[in-house]
């Protein structure tokens, strides 16, 4: 299989799809600072590594997904197995057909279920054998004894493995009402021909447990009915390019302040190389 490297990358935006990767490669993804990495293929194995401040969305992994030394990472993932060794203040958003194992020194991990899906995905899936049932993402495995895992908002009935005697809390579940789909900001390769035939995905496929579906149903609710006061509140055309005003300025500022700001630029640049 191919083996493909992305080290140093400090503050760009990595997308690698089928076209450039093929299927069933080894991705690498190593000392990474303030990058958001997409990595929308099948692959066999995929190794991150000394990554801080990364968002990094993993297709489907047909062996291991490996996250080691990282800092602050937020992962999007669908494999069949995920080890995560000494990471410190990072959150999960995983499908997982085996119990994540969790090893070394980790503090401050969050799991959550998977939250995005591309138009690919479910081709990806079939390639790499991953199955959308059972997704064991709330069930985390403990290799080490300074391992102590928060169930308590746990929708699962397991109980991971863990340390009674640790004073530190080192893995729990992401809350609900924190719970936030990913939206992934382009299209994807062209469909192979075999594919042609099966309709595009269109939605995540994997199951959400019922309290994070409620919390995102909350979420849509809120801002139609902010639409909604908005177009009832009859504003006139000048109160109305207020509120427009407003509302962009308060965008643009959480996209400053997010960070968000320079992937939408990267997103832009790429968008017109391709062009």
């Amino acid at each position: 299989p191919m083996h493909v490297s992305f080290e140093a990358v400090h503050k760009a935006t990595i997308v690698q799809r089928e076209v450039e990767i093929g299927q069933g490669a080894s991705v690498r993804v190593a000392d990474c600072q303030d990058t958001v990495v997409y990595l929308l293929a099948p692959m066999q194995h995929v190794s991150i590594c000394g990554c801080t401040d990364c968002i990094i969305v993993v297709g489907a992994v047909s062996g291991s997904l490996k996250v080691d030394l990282c800092e602050r990472v937020h992962l999007v993932s669908a494999s069949r197995r995920l080890r995560v060794s000494s990471c410190r203040d990072s959150t999960f958003c995983i499908a997982v057909n085996h119990p994540p194992v969790v090893m070394g020194d980790c503090r401050n991990l969050q799991l959550a279920p998977y939250n995005t899906y591309y138009e690919r995905l479910d081709a990806h899936l079939r390639v790499a054998n991953v199955r959308t049932a059972p997704n064991r993402w709330d069930a985390p495995v403990s290799l080490t004894s300074k391992l102590h895992t928060d169930t308590s908002s746990s929708p699962s009935t397991s109980n991971p493995t863990s340390s009674p005697d640790s004073a530190s809390r080192v893995v729990a579940l992401l809350p609900p009402e924190k719970f936030l789909p990913f939206m992934i900001p382009f299209r994807g390769a062209p469909p192979s021909a075999e594919d042609q035939l099966r309709p595009s995905t269109t939605a995540n496929p994997f199951t959400m447990p019922q309290q994070y579906s409620a919390a995102l149903e909350q979420k849509v609710q809120a801002v139609e009915d902010m639409r909604k006061n908005v177009k009832e509140a009859g504003l006139d055309g000048a109160n109305k390019r207020d509120l427009q005003t407003v509302i962009q300025a308060y965008f643009k500022e959480w996209l400053v302040v997010s960070g968000n700001m320079r992937q939408v630029y990267d997103l832009a640049r790429m968008e017109r190389s391709d062009s």
